[in-house]
């Protein structure tokens, strides 16, 4: 993931969780009109001192913004397929045993 995406996908993740609007973020660092959202599109990217406005406005430090580790959705988006592979490995192992024993059950009333 980019430098730019991560930004993105911070962004979104933090306004979010500040309950905002790209609007209401917009208007809270002195933008101009859908700012936020140029900035969300990647149509460009903001300046320091934007940065830091934005950080301000969404109570976080400007490094998170920029950090992957930060973003719980990024880290879902990045561990999914080690998470999916551990869920399918446990299930399969439950499974298994069970129609293990389902089998067994079934030959023993055959017999």
């Amino acid at each position: 993931m980019s430098l730019q995406e991560t930004f993105i996908a911070n962004l979104k993740y933090y306004r979010k969780q500040n309950k905002m609007t790209q609007n209401e973020l917009t208007l809270e660092i002195d933008m101009g009109l859908n700012y936020i959202n140029g900035v969300e599109q990647g149509a460009f990217f903001p300046k320091p001192e934007v940065i830091e406005r934005i950080a301000q406005a969404l109570h976080i430090s400007p490094i998170q913004l920029f950090d992957e580790s930060q973003n719980p959705h990024q880290a879902i988006i990045k561990y999914s397929d080690d998470i999916a592979n551990k869920v399918s490995d446990i299930l399969y192992s439950r499974i298994k045993k069970e129609l293990k024993n389902d089998i067994k059950e079934a030959l023993k009333d055959l017999l």
